[in-house]
């Protein structure tokens, strides 16, 4: 317990760092990918215009697994909130999840819910064929994220960014994942092996890709 503690005190802590930090050159706490992980990292492409801010180990379900941000290279749109992409690795080099929040994403003409699956089924091929074996689609629909920009006079705008997004459960195991497609057909969002608390009904597995839970779990300094 006191190493659990320990674990998600120090990525509480980085991750307000990531909240307050203006560069995006700052130093975060770095962790040591092991092979199986920096193989599944190297499959992942991150465009040239992004640089990773923050590396940093994490549990997900009591499974050890490091947490990849990565902010913009001209410094724009920084910290939580802004646009980001990020990734979870487990120990074991699965990909836990993935995420691309881009403005490049923002409210515009998406794939109708047949492209949408037929994306969504080439990711999973490609990136997670396990969860192809025993799998049933739940549902297909718009999904919408937000994320915030600069604007003038320094102020920040929230901009909604959309995907459609393919639920899925694993028969197997009863866990969720899902696959959001956004436009040029690109993927938004990938997220595995998610755990559902029925009372309250609430998903139980942390949520270390998106800021706003973040922010909720971070002690904000006064």
């Amino acid at each position: 317990m006191a190493t659990l503690n320990r674990v998600k005190a120090g990525i509480l802590t980085a991750a307000m760092h990531l909240a307050l930090v203006s560069s995006v050159s700052a130093a975060v706490e770095v962790a040591v990918l092991n092979e199986s992980a920096a193989q599944t990292l190297r499959t992942i492409s991150f465009p040239k215009t992004y640089h990773r801010t923050a590396m940093l180990k994490v549990d997900v379900d009591d499974t050890p697994a490091t947490l990849l941000r990565y902010e913009r290279l001209d410094g724009g749109n920084t910290g939580l909130g802004g646009e980001h992409i990020s990734a979870i690795i487990g120990d074991n080099g699965v990909l836990k999840g993935y995420t691309r929040m881009d403005v490049k994403f923002e409210d515009t003409a998406l794939p109708d819910e047949k492209k949408a699956r037929s994306i969504a089924m080439d990711y999973l091929r490609r990136t997670a064929p396990d969860l192809l074996r025993d799998m049933r689609v739940l549902w297909i629909a718009r999904h919408d994220e937000t994320v915030h920009t600069a604007a003038a006079g320094g102020a920040r705008k929230e901009v909604t960014l959309a995907g459609m997004k393919v639920k899925c459960r694993n028969r197997a195991d009863g866990l969720y994942f899902w696959v959001v497609v956004g436009a040029d057909d690109e993927i938004v969002t990938f997220e595995r092996d998610v755990r559902w608390i029925t009372f309250p009904g609430k998903r139980g597995t942390e949520q270390w890709l998106h800021d706003a839970w973040l922010a909720d779990n971070v002690p904000q300094q006064g």
